[in-house]
C-alpha cells in the first residue's frame, strides 16, 4: 500500500510539472515572425547567443532581436497586434511591451484598453490601442508619430498625449516637446501602407473588395509573404523591377527565336506584373 502511494504521489507531482511547464512556455510565447526580408538575429533571454531568425520564429518575452542593413521583419503577437521592424534596429521583447535600444518600428494594437508600453532610453509610451511608430538614434532621441489613437508619452517625469496626426519628440534628459502636427500619408508612405496588395504566386484572383488591378507576386517574393495578403514597400518594388527586367532580357536572349517558349512567357508575365506595380507606386 505504501508503495503504491508513493507511485501516485511521483505520477501527481510529474503531471503538475509538466503542467506548470507547459503555462509557462504559453506565458513566454509572446507571438511569431510572420514576415522576414533580409537578414535578422535573435539572442533568447540570458543566453549570450546571436542566432539567425527564419519566418515562423516564435518571439518569446526578454528574447532580443537585432536586424541588418536592408532587412524589414514583420512580427504579429498571439492577440492580433503587429510590430514592424525596420533595418539597423534593436528591441528587446517584455511580457506587455517593448524595449527599444535603436531604430525604427511601426505598430498597431487592435486590443482595446491593453496596457502596451514602449521604452526608449528618454521615453516611455503607454497604448491602449492604435497605431503608431517610433524612431530611436543612436543617442536616444525619440521620436514617436501617431496614425490613429493617441499615445501617452513620458520623459522626467513629463507627460503628452499625442493624438492622431501628431508628433512628439523627446532628447535625452528633456521632456517630450509639445506635439506637432505631421502629414500621415507621408508615415503611411514610408511604411508602404498605400500600396498594392500582392498575391502569392498561386495566381489566385484578388479578392473582390480590393479594388485594383489584377497583378500576381513573383516566385521569388512569394517565399517570404503570407498567402493572404501582402503589401510591398517601395525598395522591395524597385529591387522586384530591376530583377524582373533582367529576367526578361536574358530569357529575349535565350528564347527570343521562339515568342511561346514557356520560360520567355514567365518572365514576360513577371516582368508586367512587376512594372504595373512599380509604376503604381509613383503616383
Amino acid at each position: 500500500m505504501k508503495k503504491i502511494t508513493i507511485c501516485t504521489l511521483l505520477v501527481f507531482v510529474s503531471l503538475l510539472l509538466l503542467s506548470v511547464n507547459s503555462f509557462a512556455n504559453e506565458v513566454s510565447n509572446i507571438g511569431d515572425v510572420s514576415h522576414i526580408i533580409g537578414e535578422a538575429e535573435l539572442k533568447r533571454g540570458n543566453i549570450d547567443l546571436w542566432t539567425k531568425i527564419k519566418k515562423h520564429e516564435p518571439i518569446k518575452v526578454n528574447d532580443m532581436l537585432r536586424t541588418g542593413n536592408s532587412t524589414k521583419v514583420t512580427v504579429k503577437y498571439a492577440d492580433g497586434a503587429i510590430l514592424k521592424i525596420k533595418s539597423n534596429t534593436q528591441v528587446e521583447f517584455k511580457l506587455n511591451g517593448l524595449r527599444m535600444r535603436f531604430g525604427k518600428t511601426w505598430y498597431k494594437i487592435v486590443k482595446k484598453g491593453s496596457g502596451f508600453e514602449v521604452q526608449t532610453p528618454t521615453m516611455l509610451a503607454g497604448i491602449r490601442g492604435t497605431v503608431f511608430d517610433v524612431d530611436v538614434d543612436y543617442t536616444g532621441k525619440s521620436r514617436l508619430r501617431v496614425m490613429e489613437g493617441t499615445v501617452a508619452v513620458t520623459g522626467q517625469e513629463n507627460t503628452v498625449f499625442v493624438k492622431a496626426g501628431t508628433y512628439t519628440e523627446v532628447l535625452k534628459n528633456s521632456m517630450p516637446m509639445k506635439p506637432k502636427p505631421f502629414k500621415v500619408s507621408d508615415a503611411s508612405k514610408e511604411w508602404g501602407f498605400n500600396k498594392l496588395p500582392l498575391i502569392p504566386f498561386m495566381f489566385k484572383p484578388l479578392k473582390k473588395e480590393l479594388k485594383s488591378v489584377d497583378v500576381t507576386a513573383p516566385a521569388n517574393v512569394a517565399d517570404v509573404i503570407d498567402t493572404e495578403e501582402y503589401e510591398m514597400d517601395y525598395d522591395e518594388a524597385e529591387k522586384e523591377y530591376k530583377e524582373a527586367d533582367n529576367k526578361l532580357l536574358e530569357a529575349n536572349i535565350k528564347y527570343g527565336s521562339n515568342p511561346n517558349h514557356p520560360e520567355l512567357l514567365k518572365a514576360e508575365k513577371r516582368y508586367n506584373s512587376a512594372n504595373k506595380i512599380w509604376k503604381s507606386l509613383q503616383k
